[in-house]
């Protein structure tokens, strides 16, 4: 994979396009199952790293673990501003705010959905066979 660079990057400066995803429909629950993870401390780049295209930032690998990010943060944001919230102590930990990650550039010829569906075949969630169709059509 032609990997160009490691970094970190804020969450704020990911963007997902959905010509780059290789999944006809994501999964709602995981998202949700990630985000109660990362109430509970959790850092969801430990075993794989998020992968961006290089010069855009928007993601080959790391959707879901993206949006829940995303979402972890907004819910945070919310409940801290909470007069509830504001007079206790909140156990919830920090959004995070910038993570690891990987920037590849996509090979050439190549669409960006059929280079992000190389990646979940290591890890992840396993693409259905209506993604597989979905990525072969695009290319």
């Amino acid at each position: 994979m032609p990997k160009v660079r490691e970094g970190t990057i804020k969450v704020s400066e990911i963007t997902i396009d959905e010509e780059y995803l290789s999944r006809v429909k994501p999964s709602l629950h995981l998202i949700d199952e990630y985000v109660e993870a990362l109430t509970n401390g959790a850092d969801l780049t430990v075993k794989e790293p998020i992968v961006l295209e290089e010069g855009t930032n928007k993601v080959f690998s790391g959707y879901h673990r993206v949006k829940a990010y995303q979402k972890y943060a907004g819910l945070r944001h919310k409940r801290h501003e909470s007069a509830e919230v504001k007079e206790t102590l909140d156990l919830w930990p920090e959004a995070t705010l910038e993570v690891p990650c990987e920037f590849h550039a996509c090979p050439e010829g190549v669409v960006p959905s059929l280079y992000a569906f190389t990646f979940n075949g290591l890890h992840g969630l396993r693409q259905s066979n209506e993604d597989a169709k979905d990525v072969c059509r695009k290319q």
